[in-house]
């Protein structure tokens, strides 16, 4: 007698993510005047192909000079802002201290940005999807992070989620070298059941938590336009600036 028969894949994932927020999560009591206070200062002007500051005018509309002729495999890049030591600090408390309750105001603060900058129908009638995250890794912390986010700011934004691509395997980004960021392979990643049915011919919204060296939202936007997505709208809580990079914003358009 199968005794999982009554219960789907999509539901057991989930009655395992709601057990480990309930259970190993740690309450943040007052998440939205922390988020408001550590967010002061972070905001400002991008260029929505690298997601760098612009700290100087320019004679273009939100883009850099430094990007000029390199080509991404996004249309626009959309964040909250730099990745300043006070949003890392958010961050962390997402990602590694189990501090779910901040997934929800950073997400819907992201969704916001979105829908203002594509408009509310637009952002509305979007595929939304998030970087997908290694079960082990998923297991390991309690939380997918950037499910959350990505769920946030879609309701926000009027839309909602879909699982489009699916990750087996990969090592964990934080604190890697840019080297090590920059040998990311596809490897390990696949695509969902349906998931090329969902976003051909479609705008596709990716989330995620921070851009780097931009390597692993370049390897998914590939994957996404290998599928037929027509558009594709890259949404970050943050960008780290090119003085935290050790080469400068090119990192972004190098190979990927």
């Amino acid at each position: 007698m199968d005794l999982m028969a009554p219960y789907s894949w999509k539901q057991i994932r989930r009655h395992i993510r709601r057990y480990n927020m309930l259970c190993l999560g740690r309450s943040l009591p007052a998440a939205e005047p922390w988020i408001r206070s550590q967010l002061i200062g972070v905001r400002g002007p991008w260029c929505h192909r690298c997601g760098v500051t612009l700290h100087e005018a320019s004679d273009l509309v939100n883009r850099c000079h430094a990007c000029l002729d390199a080509a991404t495999p996004w249309n626009e890049l959309l964040r909250l802002g730099s990745y300043t030591p006070a949003f890392a600090g958010l961050v962390a408390g997402l990602k590694y201290r189990k501090w779910w309750e901040l997934a929800g105001p950073l997400g819907e603060r992201l969704g916001h940005v979105v829908r203002v900058e594509l408009g509310a129908s637009a952002a509305r009638e979007a595929i939304w999807t998030s970087i997908p995250m290694p079960p082990w890794r998923c297991w390991r912390r309690g939380l997918d992070h950037a499910s959350m986010l990505g769920d946030a700011a879609a309701r926000a934004a009027g839309g909602s989620t879909t699982r489009v691509l699916k990750r087996w395997w990969g090592g964990p980004q934080a604190g890697a070298s840019r080297a090590r960021r920059l040998q990311a392979t596809k490897s390990g990643w696949r695509v969902a059941t349906g998931g090329a049915k969902q976003v051909c011919g479609r705008h596709v919204v990716v989330v995620d938590d921070v851009l780097t060296t931009g390597r692993t939202m370049s390897l998914a936007c590939r994957m996404l336009l290998g599928l037929g997505a027509l558009r594709i709208t890259v949404a970050v809580l943050a960008v780290t600036e090119p003085n935290r990079r050790s080469n400068g914003p090119t990192v972004l358009r190098s190979e990927h």
